[in-house]
């Protein structure tokens, strides 16, 4: 492997080049593990799968240090490819809550499209905060945060994690101390870390804070890795326009009316009652106004 060793130290004095750089290639096609020192005891730090992109810091007979995102460790040289042209590459969408992301087209734009997460997307362009992706018709943006190497089926579960869950897909309040104040409000599928349990309500860790939540509101089961939502029409029959409410009844407040043959994206059902976003609108309709786009 001097050779390889050699190569990789040559390569570093080079200028670097817009869309040149290093990754991981496994010999079994899934994933390669990014170790806290240069030796197959060394712990684990993570599992960069096939194609990963990262930044070779040294290298030092069969080991490179490397480094991924929040990440750095080592990797064996023989796991390490370098690419003249690294992009286009292949990515995941994952939420922090399972339910669809924004497309947008271009940083920070107008949402041309919302993709589910466990999506395959292709990358254009990688950066810090805003994400370069091929789309239908040309580039679009998506925020980096929400994009992993790792496909869905590399995606594990952790015992000491859980997600919220509501009954009819509110928010669930998360307080400083069991009946204490509420210091935020959790969207049903919130990932959230389970601290300790005790009855009715457990300690946890959310957004990187610590609060406590109801246990009756968490959930063991990972929220669906494809999300199911649909695109529907509003259909009235004047031809007129339908009162968005925020919540599943005619008791709740109107949010705004939409007309005749907007189209939205449903994410749910409760009783009648579609759960809908459009554009920056989120509320129920009643499902006799709409009609499936499927």
């Amino acid at each position: 492997m001097r050779w390889f060793s050699m190569l990789l130290f040559l390569l570093l004095l080079l200028p670097a080049f817009a869309f040149a750089g290093y990754a991981i290639e496994s010999p079994d096609g899934k994933t390669v593990n990014l170790r806290s020192e240069p030796s197959l005891e060394a712990a684990v730090l993570t599992r960069l799968s096939d194609g990963t992109v990262i930044e070779v810091l040294a290298t030092e007979n069969e080991w490179s240090q490397v480094s991924f995102e929040t990440y750095t460790g080592y990797i064996m040289n023989d796991y390490i490819v370098y690419h003249e042209d690294i992009v286009p590459y292949t990515m995941y969408i994952l939420s922090p809550n399972s339910a669809p992301v924004n497309i947008r087209s271009h940083p920070g734009g107008k949402i041309v499209r919302q993709k589910p997460t466990g999506s395959e997307v292709t990358v254009l362009t990688p950066g810090e905060e805003w994400t370069t992706i091929e789309g239908p018709d040309g580039p679009e943006s998506i925020r980096t945060e929400y994009l992993t190497p790792y496909p869905p089926e590399l995606w594990e579960e952790d015992p000491d994690i859980s997600y919220i869950v509501s009954p009819n897909s509110f928010p669930v309040n998360v307080r400083e101390a069991p009946n204490g104040s509420i210091i935020l409000r959790a969207p049903t599928g919130t990932k959230v870390e389970v601290i300790y349990e005790e009855g009715e309500w457990t300690q946890i860790v959310i957004y990187g804070k610590n609060g406590y939540v109801m246990s009756r509101y968490l959930s063991d089961i990972r929220p669906e890795l494809i999300d199911r939502s649909y695109i529907a029409y509003v259909e009235t029959p004047d031809g007129g326009s339908v009162r968005v409410r925020y919540g599943a009844g005619k008791g709740y407040d109107v949010v705004t009316r939409l007309e005749d043959g907007t189209e939205v994206i449903v994410i749910g059902s409760v009783q009648g009652w579609a759960r809908i976003r459009c554009g920056d609108i989120d509320g129920y309709i009643d499902e006799e106004y709409l009609i499936s786009g499927k």
